[in-house]
């Protein structure tokens, strides 16, 4: 039944036979960089004339390998990754967006284990907090937070540990606070206490993932990058207006159960590219010396409308 309303949402395809145009899709099970499964599962991209082949990555270090190795034609993946591959030289560009994370609203956090003594981020001095991958949006919004909370940067430690490991480490006590991703931040809400929430040093809304692609690919294949725009644009529409129906799909696409969805809250998902979205988090990566330099978030930008 969802899905039947799922595919009401979608544009009506032309009359007669349609060929579909074959695009290599990067995707990622979850929640932040899951749009091209859910623009696929929703019949967005097979509406627009796309027959997509979407693979999965660990993280956005790996989806931009697999672009620059050119196994990819496009992929969605963290902002921060996006932006270490401009400011090394790499050809690889923004052309839509994807998830936003918007204050008050967003379930990336800061936890400590409920009983745990660490309330402020003073308290973090001398202690170790795990990320899923160090040197990335999230690490560069980690310490934003904690400069601006009174805590001490240089005087905290940071590991790398997978996102469903980091409720054991905190068990354990080999870590004292973990940066959570929306799923585990809810599906461990009954273990940990949110102590802040780091997207949130960055602005009130930032885009934390966004669609790239190889230069060479959007010059090459302009019609395709166009279509594929149009779609990712009708999946954010779509979803913006019928979070309920969608939760099934995001079920079936992860395989996380409806409850643990339900308490993700919403899934806000970016229209238009907006470089005020994206600047603080080149600005934070620059100081904090993942990033060679600071620079126009335009720069790594190509309008293929």
């Amino acid at each position: 039944m969802l899905l039947t309303m799922a595919a009401l949402a979608v544009k009506p395809a032309p009359s007669g036979a349609q060929t579909l145009t074959p695009i290599a899709v990067g995707s990622s099970h979850g929640w932040t960089l899951d749009e091209g499964y859910l623009a696929d599962a929703a019949g967005f991209l097979k509406a627009n004339g796309l027959d997509a082949q979407i693979s999965s990555a660990p993280n956005g270090g790996a989806m931009t390998a697999a672009l620059i190795g050119g196994s990819l034609d496009v992929a969605v993946t963290n902002i921060g990754s996006i932006a270490d591959a401009h400011a090394h030289g790499l050809p690889i560009a923004l052309f839509a967006p994807s998830t936003l994370a918007v204050a008050g609203l967003s379930n990336t956090t800061l936890a400590v284990l409920r009983d745990s003594p660490i309330h402020t981020a003073r308290d973090l001095v001398g202690k170790t907090i795990a990320l899923s991958t160090l040197r990335d949006l999230q690490h560069a919004a980690l310490l934003e937070w904690l400069a601006q909370n009174g805590g001490d940067v240089k005087a905290t430690f940071y590991v790398e540990i997978a996102a469903a490991n980091m409720v054991e480490a905190l068990k354990v006590g080999r870590v004292d606070a973990v940066v959570l991703s929306e799923v585990y931040s809810a599906i461990a809400r009954n273990d940990t206490r949110v102590l802040g929430r780091p997207y949130e040093a960055l602005g009130r809304t930032i885009m934390v993932a966004g669609w790239a692609a190889r230069r060479d690919w959007l010059a090459a294949n302009p019609l395709t990058a166009r279509k594929f725009v149009t779609a990712i644009e009708a999946t954010a529409r779509w979803a913006t207006s019928h979070q309920t129906e969608m939760l099934p799909l995001m079920q079936s696409i992860s395989g996380t159960d409806l409850d643990t969805l339900r308490q993700m809250g919403r899934l806000f998902l970016g229209q238009t590219i907006d470089a005020a979205q994206i600047q603080p988090t080149i600005n934070a990566s620059a100081k904090y010396g993942f990033l060679p330099r600071a620079f126009p978030a335009a720069e790594m930008i190509v309008n293929v409308a």
